[in-house]
């Protein structure tokens, strides 16, 4: 078949790392023949323009030269390394696999996972010891490895079961509108995050969205917020029952111990805290009195991507002197979609704010897998 670049069914991002990077910032023992040669190829001349100290590899050099010219093109590589993109190329494919294509000789066909193979846009996903490729949309759906083991901590974390290929299968089959669909249109505002802006004929690397690519599994060094969390001081911690004035005679949790309270709102989910904070007046005062392990409960549920990283040993070292409540604050800003979808020069923590990017677009897909599969008078495996 004739060039189509397909893209990750999952996240709508590259299925590979070549001509992602700068050539003109490449770090040392990194490959050359991978990153995007990005000499300037307009009528800007240098020498005439002497600029501001500093304004080199900025933003405000980009905008010198013409909208199209090479210059303005590749991500930036001292804050995205040749290591942070290595799993884009990490492409399987989701369908009805079997000996040819990707289990062992001998095996049944099942439904699952190839192994990892070399996705190439003239001849799709082509596996180890294979001579012909696997066409996306017709063999399969292609996936980042990592973006599946994402899409199955969120399965697990709803459902506490593993997620059946058969049934992510299906449902993308019915997503699909047309064969050469570059990627599924999910129909969910949670998906793509942004990716579906530079997926075109070729993935299109604009220096100020190095967060889109980072490696969402990339082991995270949390030390940093955790320091900061400690500065703002412990929590109160406090115990205190509530003032007996904003106690209704009919509201029955105004009857509960202070320590009972604080127990049901540790099990709750903070939209159904706050519902409760509206609906009964015992209540109301909770947030002045709440422990620290109200806190410390609402880490996993309010930043559920965080599960599967190394914060719970970070804590452990520093666990007495914690703010909970600051930490959270913390990690939630850290993880936020940057302003306006572009990342400073030199921001921090792009690999985290990646990963609740795609974190988001596989709770959509578990969502719509669950709704697809609702609606299914008979199910057939």
């Amino acid at each position: 078949m004739g060039k189509i670049t397909f893209y990750c069914t999952i996240c709508a991002g590259p299925l590979h790392e070549w001509e992602l990077r700068k050539r003109s910032m490449l770090q040392p023992d990194e490959d050359v023949e991978l990153c995007f040669d990005d000499d300037c190829d307009c009528d800007y001349d240098e020498d005439e323009d002497k600029g501001e100290e500093g304004e080199e590899n900025s933003e405000a050099d980009l905008l010198k030269h013409d909208e199209y010219c090479n210059y303005r093109r590749g991500y930036w590589g001292d804050i995205l390394s040749e290591r942070d993109i290595k799993w884009l190329s990490d492409a399987r494919m989701l369908g009805y696999i079997g000996p040819c294509n990707g289990v062992p000789l001998g095996a049944l066909f099942q439904w699952g996972l190839t192994e990892s193979g070399s996705y190439d846009p003239y001849d799709g996903l082509i596996l180890p010891g294979s001579d012909s490729g696997l066409w996306p949309n017709q063999d399969g759906y292609l996936v980042h490895h990592t973006c599946w083991q994402i899409l199955t901590l969120v399965h697990r974390s709803q459902h506490q079961r593993p997620i059946h290929p058969h049934d992510v299968y299906l449902t993308m089959q019915s997503k699909l509108t047309h064969q050469n669909d570059i990627y599924l249109d999910w129909g969910d505002d949670r998906l793509y995050g942004g990716t579906e802006e530079f997926a075109e004929q070729e993935w299109l690397p604009v220096p100020g969205y190095e967060w889109l690519v980072t490696d969402p599994m990339k082991k995270i060094d949390f030390s940093e917020l955790v320091m900061e969390s400690t500065k703002v001081g412990a929590d109160p911690g406090s115990l205190n029952g509530h003032a007996a004035s904003t106690v209704s005679a009919d509201d029955p949790f105004g009857r509960l111990p202070t320590e009972i309270q604080h127990m049901i709102l540790e099990l709750l989910p903070s939209r159904s805290v706050v519902n409760l904070f509206l609906s009964s007046r015992a209540f109301r005062g909770a947030p002045n009195t709440l422990p620290r392990a109200f806190w410390r409960s609402r880490i996993y549920t309010d930043t559920p991507w965080i599960l599967g990283t190394s914060l719970h040993g970070t804590i452990s070292g520093e666990s007495r002197r914690v703010n909970y409540k600051s930490l959270l604050r913390l990690l939630k800003h850290a993880s936020a979609r940057p302003v306006d979808g572009k990342n400073a020069r030199f921001e921090a923590h792009l690999s985290l704010k990646n990963r609740r990017r795609i974190w988001a677009c596989c709770e959509g897909i578990v969502d719509i897998v669950d709704l697809w599969w609702n609606h299914q008078p008979i199910r057939k495996i």
